[in-house]
């Protein structure tokens, strides 16, 4: 998300993280634009709290289909190839 501000596609990062929800982007996985703005725009009223659990809902049931909640920490002998 830090490219939208460099490439002058936002004004600032929580511009930034605005648009990226807007346009649909679920997770911010290395800017921490999210991580920075985002209670932010919930509490300015900009994110409903609706929309953030929309957003966070397919990345949470992703995780409980993949059993990351029951066991977070795998082996990587699990994960090898047959």
């Amino acid at each position: 998300m830090g490219n939208l501000v460099t490439h002058g596609f936002a004004a600032d990062p929580e511009d930034a993280a605005l648009k990226a929800i807007a346009a649909g982007t679920n997770m911010d996985m290395a800017s921490l634009t999210y991580t920075k703005h985002l209670a932010g725009l919930v509490a300015k009223g900009a994110v409903s709290e609706a929309r953030l659990d929309a957003m966070v809902r397919p990345i949470l049931e992703a995780k409980y289909r993949m059993g990351l909640f029951e066991n977070p920490y795998v082996t990587s002998r699990r994960w090898t190839a047959s």
